[in-house]
């Protein structure tokens, strides 16, 4: 169930200025807030996953386990990790800033939705690559397992 929301451009706008605003109604704007909520939360998440990673690849070299694989090859994973999780975190809290200002503010709207949607795309981009590596180790772990 969709509404309808019509826009009246005041007289005393200019068309820049009318194009750079988009009226919300106030329950949009609380949805926004909510939506923005989510995201910092999420973005909380990732840097704790970050700092996860960044523990284990201290772990790494503190024990002297026989891994069977190299250490630096799970160290380098590792840290390449806690990059991808904190940059993660960081789209989406900028993302969160950015669409909080649309919810808050009225004089660029559509700017600020375009750069909460760039960094939105950077956090999907970085998740699709999550799914690639997770996709390709299920396939190591089937052929594995086959042979």
């Amino acid at each position: 169930c969709r509404k309808t929301i019509i826009v009246h451009e005041e007289e005393n706008m200019t068309n820049e200025e009318s194009l750079a605003r988009i009226p919300f109604s106030a329950e949009i704007e609380k949805r926004i807030l909510n939506q923005a909520f989510w995201m910092n939360f999420v973005a909380i998440i990732l840097y704790i996953a970050a700092i996860g990673c960044a523990v284990g690849l201290v772990g790494v070299f503190m024990i002297k386990v026989s891994l069977p694989i190299s250490t630096s090859i799970v160290a380098a994973g590792l840290l390449i990790l806690v990059g991808l999780f904190a940059y993660q975190g960081y789209s989406l809290n900028d993302a969160s800033h950015y669409f909080k200002l649309v919810a808050r503010k009225d004089e660029a709207d559509q700017e600020y939705v375009a750069e909460g949607f760039e960094k939105i795309k950077v956090f999907f981009m970085i998740e699709g690559f999550f799914m690639v590596l997770a996709f390709i180790a299920g396939l190591f772990s089937l052929s594995v397992g086959i042979l």
